[in-house]
C-alpha cells in the first residue's frame, strides 16, 4: 500500500490510498492461477496428480507434469497441456531447459 501525505494543507488532512496495479494479485506467477486450476481439474479427471502451487515456483515439477498431461488419453487435457507450456514460454520461462 502506498500512502501519499499533503502537509499543511486543510483539504488534504487524511491519507490518500492508492494502490498500484502490480499489487493486485499477491502472488506473482507466470501462468494465471486460473488456468493452474482448469489443469488440476482436467489432470485429476485424468486420474493424474498436480498441485498447482507448485507449478508457481518449481519449473521442473511444471515441465514433468505438463509432460503428463500431454501423454494423457484426454485430447482435452493434452491440447490444454500445449497451451499452458505456450503460457510459460510467453512468460519467458523456459521449463523445458532445466540447468
Amino acid at each position: 500500500m502506498i500512502i501519499t501525505l499533503h502537509q499543511n494543507s486543510a483539504e488534504h488532512r487524511e491519507p490518500l490510498l492508492a494502490a498500484p496495479l502490480f499489487l493486485e494479485s499477491p502472488i506473482v506467477a507466470p501462468v494465471d492461477a486460473s488456468r493452474l486450476q482448469r489443469l488440476h481439474a482436467l489432470m485429476f479427471a485424468a486420474g493424474l496428480d498436480l498441485e498447482p502451487t507448485r507449478m508457481v515456483y518449481d519449473r521442473a515439477y511444471a515441465y514433468e507434469r505438463l509432460a503428463a498431461g500431454f501423454g494423457s488419453d484426454s485430447e482435452t487435457l493434452r491440447q490444454f497441456a500445449i497451451d499452458v507450456f505456450a503460457d510459460y514460454q510467453d512468460a519467458g520461462e523456459w521449463i523445458g531447459l532445466i540447468h
